[in-house]
């Protein structure tokens, strides 16, 4: 969380983003066939005083990703500053691959 003076400080359009280092649990098992799991930075988005309205988005968030797969953190890009932030992991369809392959027979008389 963002604060100042232990209120939430909210600030938008920050150029340059503000830069944190996110902790990031480990991957939540498997993920479903035919996806692979990556992590995200993710905001509360507290512009709504009513819980059923806050949600947790990737609005105005850009990250890196781990440089390895037991990476413990996370580098976030936030322009919209203020509240909660986390590093979540989000189920990405793997792209479907094929594979084809060339015989090459030379032949001597």
């Amino acid at each position: 969380e963002i604060k100042r003076c232990d209120s939430l400080v909210r600030h938008s359009n920050w150029d340059p983003p503000i830069a944190l280092t996110v902790p990031l649990n480990a991957a939540p098992g498997t993920p479903p066939e035919g996806y692979s799991y990556e992590p995200v930075c993710v905001r509360l988005d507290e512009t709504s005083t009513d819980l059923p309205q806050q949600e947790w988005t990737t609005d105005s968030m850009t990250w890196l990703l781990p440089t390895s797969y037991d990476g413990t953190t996370v580098e976030c890009f936030a322009a919209t500053g203020g509240g909660s932030y986390a590093a979540i992991y989000v189920p990405v369809q793997l792209e479907a691959t094929s594979t084809s392959t060339t015989d090459t027979t030379t032949r001597t008389y």
